[in-house]
């Protein structure tokens, strides 16, 4: 999923995996800029709290990942 922002100085796009809702919820995401949207090589959302882009760069590709990571509230047996 991706959603777009455009005006006069916010000129980006955020791509997100996970579901929106008015409630609490797992879900991760990127913040990129329109002028590196055009390097994009690929985006992965793999579950509600892994997702991960591909960049192409000068001399390489780049893969950033993003993860959701259960806090400390959350008991020993939801963390693994």
């Amino acid at each position: 999923m991706a959603r777009e922002k455009n005006g006069d100085k916010k000129n980006y796009a955020i791509l997100y995996g996970g579901h929106i809702s008015d409630k609490h919820a797992f879900g991760t995401g990127f913040y990129i800029s329109r002028y590196s949207m055009d390097n994009l090589l690929a985006f992965e959302p793999v579950n509600e709290r892994v997702c991960k882009i591909r960049m192409k760069l000068k001399y390489y590709n780049l893969t950033l990942k993003a993860f959701h990571a259960p806090t400390e509230e959350k008991d020993e047996v939801s963390k693994e």
